[in-house]
């Protein structure tokens, strides 16, 4: 249990740093630029956008122009739940799974049958280098 309750804690700190980071470079655009220093403290050219100052290079795309596809996700129905027999292993995020800083606590997410995952949620079935939009 003391393992459990350190791996939970470092995972909890992990997640903290990597919130730090994310703001640090993709809000204050401090992230390296080629010699190791932070990029607009450090002089890095920013440009007006129609969000504000963004780095030079950047800009804003409308997320269908660089999506594939874009979809819904479902949800299972209480009966589905009740009637799956086998063992429930998938994890189910839900909107209040995802924390403020964007990361996803596996501790408390709801496991779902196999059944329902790949019969009655097929839109719902993330893929490698998909983005999960809440």
């Amino acid at each position: 249990m003391k393992k459990i309750m350190l791996n939970i804690k470092i995972i909890e700190t992990l997640e903290e740093i990597v919130a730090s980071l994310f703001e640090n470079w993709f809000v204050h655009f401090e992230f390296p630029d080629e010699d190791g220093n932070p990029y607009k403290s450090s002089g890095g050219k920013m440009v007006n956008s129609e969000l504000g100052e963004i780095p030079e290079g950047w800009e804003i795309r409308d997320i269908n122009d660089i999506s594939l596809k874009i979809s819904k996700g479902t949800t299972p129905t209480g009966e589905d739940l009740k009637s799956a027999t086998d063992k429930k292993k998938i994890y189910f995020i839900k909107v209040k799974d995802i924390q403020t800083d964007g990361c996803v606590k596996f501790n408390n997410v709801e496991r779902i049958p196999e059944s329902i995952h790949f019969n009655k949620l097929k839109r719902s079935i993330l893929e490698e280098k998909d983005i999960l939009v809440s």
